[in-house]
């Protein structure tokens, strides 16, 4: 199909020439063939074998001069590659011109000399002269680019591979007699692929397919990680090219997954010439910014617009790569919705489609999405969905010579009505800007779609994350992850929502990070209909588990259970008769983020008496208490939790009744860092001090 332009994420500069025939005398019918000749200047075509697309009919004449293009990977010269150029000259050409690219620097030659400029002329010496030259091929953006990625590199050679555009050589030759042809071919040495615009050499895998008349040839490097199968992409292309009925079919399309290891690229995808595709390896097609299906409708519009309607490209291609995409059951109707809603909105909505001026990057992307969009539904409602906006692009396909913005309008108001084309029109020249549909409206309008499944984390206030286990029972709200502690139990809500357009059965999976499977839940939902499934899991080993379900995360935390500490201890009393008892309590408390479990032994003399288990959630603080009954005399240690300590009295029983009188008033307290050395201490003062208080005494009686 011959495109009149050439639209997509970037417009290039076409590269294959036009045979234009130079006129020479004609010879009579009584001269010789050799009395007169003619002049022709040919610019590239593609090659028909393994490494092109392109096909080229073998000369009619009975002779013809070849060109054979061989392109040569060079890994210790990244940035370059070598094209070598052989001609098969017949004995009636006399003479012929070859003409290198500007971005060449010509290495070596056999049978051509340097004409002018850029031009090489035949010697003559030799019936296959060639031209060898270094071709400097990695470009970049001139600035950022309409839905563009992270760099700048629109094409590049690593050295161990190279993506790049084909070079454009010219020819011009002479001849007697009878005419002679250029017939073209390409080829690779080493592993590579030639298309009709693009080239890529460096080792790959083949997939093919072929479908309505097509042959889709998927070239995967092996430098790329593709984001999914290459069956689900050729499955995709299959799809839509039976789908979108716009007219005639390209024979071939070329489509080459890029690396993105260690290139920056400019932009997400390219479509260049007819049909040939590059498109980021990393790129995936569950989203309805599909880059592979916006290049492919690319490759099937065939018409030149007008600066008024040039919007309509890009807004096609947004449209009916998320259109596809809804259709395929990549997505639901939601995302679907969402995404052409986005050119509704500031600062797309202020686009005058019309005025490119108003653009920016993306205006024409996403409210040119939106309008096409609006056009679809509102011609299918019109005409009871006899017609669709697929109409108003095959007129537009068909159309000979410029395609203009009444002649566009024209073609929406047959499809549709003057209604139609008269709101159209005004949201393309205007700031207003369509609403988008319901999907019940959707489905009248267009059809039932397949069943798509959303499948998220519902954490919320009426369905929070619980946590049960030895330590707590309890409900949070934080959306993304949570601290558990081991050998507790998590109890996670999982939202499952047919945004399809037709009942189904759900099959979801919750996933670690390591790609195990923890959970599976299936069922049936109608579509608009909702359910709460919930993973319920009890984590026993310490780790950081990072849960999945459709790309959505959720971390969960598990640790050790926290380290309790013992704050204080006091014992009432602190002076008794020997098998008396006295009441400890321990202040126990939990500092850190996490619950935490621990057994506090309360000790007599470091012999351990009683033991009482303490648990506790994240900064919760309690008391414990135990009874212990000293049976000997003297001073002894009590302890709680190893380090704090408290010393009490004991004397003989027969002094009960003195020691007893005023027991319920007192009460010893410590706290860590005063144990038994301070208070021993401190019985020694009191000690030293008594005795004073004696002598003192009886200094007075004398």
């Amino acid at each position: 199909m011959v495109r009149a332009v050439v639209a997509l994420l970037l417009t290039l500069s076409v590269l294959t020439g036009a045979v234009v025939p130079v006129a020479g005398s004609t010879p009579s019918a009584t001269s010789t063939a050799a009395s007169a000749s003619t002049t022709v200047d040919a610019g590239d075509a593609g090659d028909d074998g393994r490494n092109a697309l392109v096909s080229t009919d073998a000369a009619a004449a009975t002779d013809s001069l070849a060109q054979t293009t061989t392109f040569h990977l060079t890994p210790t010269r990244p940035g370059e590659v070598l094209v070598t150029l052989d001609y098969d000259v017949p004995s009636r050409v006399v003479d012929v011109e070859t003409r290198v690219p500007s971005n060449a620097t010509v290495v070596s030659t056999d049978g051509f000399d340097p004409s002018t400029g850029d031009r090489y002329t035949w010697t003559e010496s030799t019936d296959e002269p060639s031209l060898t030259y270094r071709l400097a091929v990695n470009e970049t953006t001139a600035g950022r680019l309409p839905l563009a990625s992270d760099g700048t590199t629109l094409f590049a050679d690593t050295g161990p591979w190279a993506l790049f555009r084909r070079p454009s050589t010219g020819t011009r030759w002479t001849w007697h007699g009878s005419e002679v042809e250029l017939t073209q071919s390409t080829a690779v040495d080493g592993d590579g692929v030639v298309g009709e615009q693009l080239v890529f050499l460096g080792e790959y895998t083949d997939h093919r397919r072929k479908s309505n008349g097509q042959q889709f040839r998927l070239v995967v490097p092996d430098a790329a990680e593709l984001a999914v199968e290459p069956s689900a992409i050729l499955d995709s292309y299959a799809d839509a090219s039976e789908r979108l009925r716009v007219g005639a079919r390209d024979d071939r399309v070329l489509v080459i997954a890029a690396p993105t290891d260690g290139v920056e690229w400019g932009v997400r995808g390219l479509h260049t010439g007819e049909s040939d595709i590059w498109v980021q390896a990393s790129e995936p097609l569950a989203t309805p910014n599909n880059v592979w299906l916006h290049e492919y409708v690319h490759s099937r519009q065939s018409y030149q617009p007008t600066r008024e309607v040039r919007w309509v490209t890009e807004g096609s291609a947004t449209y009916y790569a998320a259109l596809l995409t809804l259709q395929q059951g990549h997505i639901g109707y939601d995302e679907f919705a969402s995404w052409l809603a986005v050119g509704s909105r500031p600062p797309y909505a202020e686009t005058v489609l019309s005025n490119p001026s108003t653009w920016g990057r993306q205006g024409h992307y996403h409210k040119g999405g939106l309008v096409v969009g609006s056009l679809d539904y509102r011609i299918r409602a019109a005409s009871d969905g006899d017609a669709s906006f697929e109409t108003v692009f095959t007129e537009m396909n068909d159309h000979e010579g410029t395609l203009t913005a009444e002649a566009f309008w024209t073609f929406v108001a047959d499809a549709g009505n003057g209604s139609v084309a008269t709101d159209g029109e005004a949201y393309a020249t205007t700031t207003d800007a369509p609403s988008t549909w319901t999907r019940a409206e959707h489905v009248e309008a267009f059809g039932s779609f397949p069943a798509h499944f959303d499948s998220r984390f519902s954490i919320s206030e009426a369905t929070p994350t619980r946590v049960s286990g030895p330590y707590r029972t309890t409900t949070d709200t934080e959306l993304g992850g949570i601290v558990l502690v081991t050998n507790e139990t998590l109890e996670l809500p999982v939202r499952v929502t047919n945004d399809g357009g037709a009942p189904g059965q759900y099959d979801v999976v919750v996933r670690t990070d390591e790609n195990d499977t923890i959970e599976q839940f299936t069922g049936r939902l109608d579509s608009g209909e909702s359910t709460i499934e919930t993973l319920t899991r009890t984590f026993e080993t310490p780790g950081t588990y990072v849960l999945s379900v459709d790309g959505e995360e959720f971390t969960v935390f598990v640790r050790s259970p926290a380290q309790l500490s013992v704050t204080s201890l006091s014992a009432t009393p602190v002076r008794v008769a020997a098998g008396d008892p006295i009441a400890v309590t321990a202040t126990v408390e939990n500092a850190e983020s996490r619950p935490g479990v621990r057994t506090v032994e309360f000790t007599l003399d470091g012999d351990v008496v009683a033991r009482e288990e303490v648990v506790l959630d994240a900064g919760e603080e309690t008391t414990v208490s135990a009874t212990v009954t000293p049976t000997t005399t003297g001073t002894h240690r009590l302890g709680a939790g190893g380090s704090t300590t408290v010393l009490v009295d004991v004397v003989p029983a027969k002094a009960a009744g003195t020691a007893t009188e005023s027991s319920d008033e007192q009460t010893s307290t410590t706290t860590p860092g005063f144990g038994p050395l301070v208070a021993l201490c401190a019985l020694v003062v009191v000690g030293v001090l008594a005795v004073c208080g004696v002598r003192a005494a009886k200094m007075r009686k004398k």
